[in-house]
């Protein structure tokens, strides 16, 4: 990867951990459930870990995944980002970003079309009789004695992912300021 564009990904990463910084003062603490600044704060953190997660490890189908990720390998090297970053398992980003495609979803599938979202208290506080909620039943959950976000199965971790950005946004920061290697610009057109 050429110096200058390595750069401008850190410096991208710099942008998306202040977002997912952002997103997690909302997150702990700046509104009742109810005001929606919780849910907010949750979504925005997720599609700003996602994006994290395109950025270090490539996204989409092959073909070209494959050649992306490994193109990726200096930014990963740069910032010490491992295949077992919690960065790395951001697939609860899907389910928000498409969530009109889990409402069709849901609403052909569910036997019962009980519908839970938004809930906020420890999994199982929802009693229900047999078989009276599918597994598609229940879309965001937020477990705060966990910290871990819920959507059809697919998890989470805040707290990880919070404690990734906060490694990476520093050294990432400081690494997006530092000039590029002018004879890989010459080599490109560059001046």
């Amino acid at each position: 990867m050429e110096s200058m564009l390595l750069r401008v990904y850190q410096g991208q990463v710099v942008y998306l951990c202040k977002a997912a910084l952002l997103a997690l003062d909302d997150i702990q603490g700046h509104g009742a459930p109810e005001s929606g600044r919780l849910w907010y704060g949750v979504q925005n953190f997720i599609i700003a870990a996602g994006n994290l997660s395109k950025l270090f490890f490539a996204a989409g189908r092959e073909p070209g995944r494959t050649q992306r990720y490994e193109a990726r390998q200096p930014l990963r090297e740069s910032l010490g980002v491992t295949d077992e970053s919690p960065l790395r398992q951001v697939h609860i980003r899907n389910d928000f970003e498409h969530l009109d495609e889990r409402l069709e979803e849901w609403w052909d599938e569910s036997p019962n079309r009980n519908f839970i979202d938004a809930n906020v208290g420890p999994e199982g506080m929802i009693v229900a009789g047999e078989g009276a909620l599918g597994e598609k039943d229940t879309l965001r959950w937020l477990n705060p004695e966990t910290g871990k976000v819920i959507f059809w199965g697919n998890e989470l971790h805040i707290p990880s992912v919070a404690e990734e950005v906060r490694r990476l946004h520093p050294l990432a920061e400081r690494l997006s300021m530092t000039p590029p290697e002018w004879d890989s610009l010459s080599a490109g057109g560059g001046p």
